[in-house]
């Protein structure tokens, strides 16, 4: 169940092992792998067709870096976002890492403020991860909509 405001971190509990492959991938393949799940899974899971992106972690020419900063990019924003509410949060907010990544100290902040303000923030090593957060999260949205159940005051 979703119900904490702590900030998470998420590790594959899938019934099977990530293929080995995938133990030598990088931020960027887990990411492309995972919005590539979820671009598969939109007739299952329609809002999985919201998710996007949030490019603020990448390097940059530092002319191009200061236009972005000057935009309003922020250092440590997560990956990905899906902005759609489930239980008790306003969306869904998710650092990728490689299997052996950890969180910088400003990913950790953003991690913490955005679950402090509502939203379900976690830090998952892996597309695997991510996927069983983004599962979890949908199903508790499913669950908040079950037709037939009422409330007795």
């Amino acid at each position: 169940m979703l119900t904490s405001t702590t900030p998470s971190i998420a590790v594959s509990r899938n019934h099977s092992e990530p293929p080995r492959i995938e133990e030598h991938w990088d931020e960027h393949q887990h990411q492309v792998k995972l919005i590539s799940w979820c671009d598969q899974n939109t007739d299952l899971y329609p809002d999985l067709a919201l998710i996007f992106a949030i490019p603020s972690g990448e390097n940059r020419h530092v002319l191009n870096a200061i236009r972005l900063k000057a935009q309003g990019v922020r250092p440590g924003v997560p990956d990905l976002c899906l902005p759609v509410p489930s239980g008790p949060y306003h969306g869904l907010y998710i650092e990728l890492k490689a299997l052996g990544g950890r969180a910088s100290k400003d990913q950790s902040a953003w991690i913490r403020r955005l679950s402090a303000a509502g939203y379900r923030a976690a830090v998952c090593k892996g597309w695997r991860a991510a996927r069983d957060v983004i599962l979890e999260y949908l199903a508790a949205s499913q669950e908040q909509e079950q037709p037939g159940e009422t409330e007795q005051v």
